[in-house]
C-alpha cells in the first residue's frame, strides 16, 4: 500500500477563468520539486471567477408599498413585512387559491389593502383584517396571457391588463371591457376612478365615465411601446416607453406633458414614486431624487437627471435631478417600490432589500426562507449543467438551472443528501417515517420515487449523515449519525450501499468478536468524510486517516505515523492519489510513504475537494481557499462571498464550488 505517489504532476492547474465578479487570480505553477511553503498570494489583475451567492431562493415578482407595509410576492407566496420591526406574515389567500402563482399587486388607495392577481383568481386583501376577498371569476381570459397589469381602481373595483386587452372588475361581479387599441403593458389608477393606460401602440387614459382618449401633448409627448406607467411628483404621472430614437419619460401634470430623455443614456428596468421621491432601477443601479424638492440640489458627478426634449420642461427637469443610492446592487435585482423612507429592491435570488434613503449603505435583507435553514450539511448532485439539485439537511430540495437556485420539491422530511450516479441518474436519501431510518429515493420521470427495499438503519432517532460519497465503482460510502435519547448527536460507523443490487453493508468497531467474519471492518465509529483513490477508500475520522483496501483490509494513521492531528475533519484524493486531509492543524499530504504539512497549508480547514483541473479548493474560518500546489488564493467576504466562516463545500460534476454558512450557499465558477 505504501507506495510514492507523484504530488506536483497532479496539482499543477491551468484554469480558464472569466473577468467577471470576484479576484481570485489563480494561476498555473510551473515546475514543483515537492513542496514550497507558498504565502498567499495577491489576485492577479484580469485573473477572476464568477462568484454567485444565494440567501433566499424564492424569486421576487413584485413589490408594492402599502404603509405600513411593503407587499412581496415571490415564487414561495406572499408575504406583509412591517417597514419598522421588519416582522413578516405570510398572506392567506384561502382554499383554493396558490401563492405561488400571485403573477401581479397593486396597491389600493390608501385604505389598506392590495389586490392582486394569479393565473386563475383576482381579489383584494385588506391587510388591517387578513382577510382577502376574492372576486367572481366571471371575465375573459386576462390573466392567461404572458402578461398582467394592475391598478386599483374606485368603488371596489380593479382594472385588469393583458394580451388580451382591458376590464374592470368589481366586487359585486360587475365586469366592463374597454377597447384600447391593442395588449396592455402597464396601468395606473387615480383616485378619482380615472385611468392610465400603456399600451405597445402608446399611452392612453379612461376616464371615469369611461371614455377613452390620448392623453394631453399629442405626437410631440409620445414615448412610443409603453414599459411602465407611475405616479409623478407632485400629483402627475410618468409614463416610461421606447421609440425609434430610443428610450423616452414623458411626466404629464397639470393639463400639459414635458418629454424627456435620461443622462446618462442607461435603460430604465423599473421605477416607481411616492409622489414626493422617485426611485429608478437603470443597468444595475439605482438612483433616487431627494426626499424633498424645493430648491436647487448640487447634482453628484455620477447621477442621473432628465434632459427636456419638447415643451417647456426645464422646471420639471429640475425635480428630477437624482442621485446614486449606496448599494452595490446583487445580480438578478428586477423591482422596485419606495416608501416614506426606504427604497425595496425585489431581486431573483437573494430576496427584498431595504434602503434607507437617508442612510447610504445602509441595506437590509429580507429573507423569507433562508436556503442555509435546515440542517447542516451541503451535497450537490447534476443531471446535467443546468439541472442541479441540492440537499442541506432541510425537506426542500434546491434546484439550480445553471443560473439561479430555485424552490425545488419538498420531500415531506429532512432531506440528507444528494448524489449523481453516472448514467444511473440521481438519488436522493432522505428520513424515514421510522425513527432511525434513512430512505433512498431515485430521480424518474421528473419526479422522486422511493426505492422500496433499500433501506440504511441506525439506533435512536433523527439519523443525520456526515457524508455520503460515491465511489469510482459506484458503491455509496454514508457517514452515520443519529440521536440519542437525550438529543446527543452520536456517530454510528459508516455504510457500503449498493444501489444497483440494493445490499447494505455496515463498519464500525466494535466488540463484537464475530463481526470480523461478517465481513464488518473496525472503522472508526466516528467517520467523518471519505475520498477515494482507485480501489481504496480514505476516511477521514476523530481517530485519524483510515484507508480500506481492495481485498478489504483497513489500515489506520495516528499521529504515531505523523500526523499532527487524529481529530480529522475532511479528506480528499487527487487524480494521482495522493491523499490530503484536513484538521485544526491544517492540511496534511500522503505521498504513499510519509506525511507532509505545507506551509501554505497550515490553515484550520473545515472541508476539502478537488476540482476536475487539479486544483484543491478548502472551506475555512476565512473564506474560500484554492491551491494549485504553490499558493493559496483565497475569496472571502471582501471579495464576493456572503461571510468568511464557512461549514460546507460540495466540487459538482461540472467543476463549480458550493460553500455553505449560517448566512447562505455561494457557487464559485472558475
Amino acid at each position: 500500500m505504501k507506495e510514492k505517489r507523484n504530488i506536483c504532476r497532479w496539482l499543477l492547474a491551468t484554469p480558464t477563468v472569466c473577468a467577471m465578479s470576484a479576484p481570485l487570480g489563480l494561476v498555473a505553477t510551473a515546475g514543483c520539486d515537492g513542496f514550497r511553503s507558498g504565502a498567499e498570494a495577491p489576485a492577479q489583475p484580469g485573473q477572476r471567477v464568477v462568484v454567485r451567492s444565494f440567501t433566499d431562493a424564492a424569486e421576487v415578482r413584485d413589490v408594492v408599498s402599502v404603509p405600513p407595509y411593503v407587499v412581496v410576492a415571490t415564487d414561495a407566496g406572499v408575504d406583509r413585512w412591517h417597514v419598522d420591526d421588519r416582522e413578516r406574515a405570510p398572506l392567506d389567500l384561502g382554499e383554493g387559491v396558490r401563492g405561488d402563482d400571485v403573477r401581479a399587486l397593486a396597491s389600493g388607495h390608501d385604505d389598506g389593502s392590495v389586490w392582486l392577481v394569479t393565473s386563475e383568481v383576482a381579489g383584494r386583501y385588506v391587510l388591517a383584517d387578513d382577510r382577502f376577498e376574492e372576486l367572481p371569476r366571471a371575465w375573459p381570459d386576462l390573466l392567461r396571457g404572458e402578461r398582467v397589469a394592475l391598478a386599483a381602481g374606485a368603488d371596489d373595483a380593479v382594472w385588469i391588463g393583458g394580451d388580451q386587452g382591458l376590464a374592470k372588475l368589481h366586487l359585486d361581479a360587475t365586469v366592463s371591457r374597454f377597447d384600447v387599441g391593442g395588449g396592455v403593458t402597464s396601468l395606473h389608477g387615480k383616485p378619482d376612478g380615472s385611468l392610465w393606460v400603456g399600451t405597445e401602440q402608446g399611452l392612453r387614459t379612461v376616464s371615469p365615465g369611461g371614455d377613452i382618449e390620448r392623453p394631453t401633448g399629442g405626437d410631440d409627448c409620445e414615448v412610443g411601446s409603453v414599459r411602465r406607467v407611475i405616479g409623478a411628483l407632485g400629483g402627475g404621472v410618468l409614463a416610461l416607453g421606447d421609440t425609434e430614437r430610443g428610450q423616452r419619460i414623458a411626466v404629464h401634470a397639470e393639463g400639459r406633458c414635458d418629454l424627456f430623455r435620461a443622462s446618462p443614456d442607461e435603460r430604465w428596468s423599473d421605477v416607481a414614486s411616492t409622489g414626493e421621491s422617485l426611485v429608478v432601477l437603470a443597468d444595475g443601479a439605482l438612483y433616487a431624487t431627494p426626499q424633498t424638492t424645493g430648491g436647487a440640489r448640487q447634482l453628484e458627478r455620477d447621477g442621473m437627471r432628465l434632459l427636456p426634449l419638447s415643451g417647456s420642461g426645464r422646471r420639471v427637469a429640475r425635480d428630477y435631478r437624482m442621485r446614486p443610492v449606496g448599494m452595490e446592487l446583487p445580480i438578478g435585482v428586477q423591482n422596485v417600490a419606495i416608501s416614506e423612507d426606504a427604497v425595496w429592491v425585489g431581486t431573483e435570488e437573494r430576496g427584498t432589500a431595504s434602503l434607507a434613503l437617508d442612510r447610504p449603505g445602509d441595506v437590509e435583507w429580507l429573507e423569507r426562507e433562508p436556503i442555509s435553514s435546515g440542517g447542516s450539511g451541503l451535497t450537490v448532485a447534476c443531471k446535467s449543467a443546468d439541472e442541479c439539485f441540492m440537499a442541506t439537511g432541510a425537506t426542500r430540495l434546491w434546484r439550480f438551472d445553471g443560473g439561479r437556485v430555485r424552490l425545488g420539491q419538498s420531500l415531506e422530511r429532512p432531506t440528507l443528501a444528494v448524489v449523481a450516479r453516472g448514467r444511473s441518474g440521481l438519488h436522493a436519501l432522505r428520513r424515514g417515517e421510522e425513527p432511525g431510518q434513512i430512505e433512498i429515493l431515485a430521480r424518474v420521470d421528473g419526479d422522486w420515487r422511493l426505492q422500496e427495499g433499500l433501506e440504511v438503519k441506525v439506533p435512536g432517532r433523527d439519523p443525520e449523515l456526515a457524508f455520503a460519497r460515491l465511489s469510482p465503482t459506484g458503491m455509496l460510502w454514508l457517514g452515520l449519525q443519529y440521536r440519542d435519547d437525550a438529543g446527543q448527536l452520536r456517530p454510528f460507523g459508516v455504510a457500503q450501499l449498493d444501489l444497483s443490487l440494493g445490499g447494505v453493508t455496515y463498519h464500525r468497531a466494535t466488540a463484537d468478536e464475530d463481526s470480523a467474519e461478517r465481513g464488518v471492518l473496525p472503522v472508526p465509529v466516528n467517520a467523518v468524510d471519505a475520498s477515494f483513490a482507485g480501489a481504496e477508500t480514505w476516511l477521514a475520522t476523530s481517530e485519524g486517516a483510515a484507508v480500506v483496501g481492495e481485498d478489504g483490509s483497513l489500515d489506520l494513521y495516528t499521529e504515531a505515523d505523523g500526523l499532527r492531528s487524529e481529530l480529522l475533519r475532511g479528506v480528499a484524493v487527487n487524480p494521482g492519489g495522493v491523499v490530503f486531509v484536513a484538521s485544526r492543524a491544517g492540511i496534511g499530504v500522503y505521498d504513499g510513504l510519509n506525511w507532509q504539512f505545507p506551509g501554505a497549508l497550515r490553515d484550520s480547514v473545515r472541508a476539502l475537494d478537488f476540482a476536475g483541473d487539479g486544483r484543491l479548493w478548502m472551506a475555512t474560518d476565512r473564506g474560500l481557499a484554492a491551491y494549485d500546489g504553490d499558493r493559496v488564493r483565497r475569496l472571502d467576504a471582501r471579495r464576493g462571498l456572503l461571510e468568511d466562516e464557512l461549514s460546507a463545500l460540495a466540487v459538482d460534476e461540472h467543476d463549480r464550488v458550493w460553500v455553505r454558512g449560517e448566512r447562505g450557499i455561494t457557487v464559485v465558477v472558475p
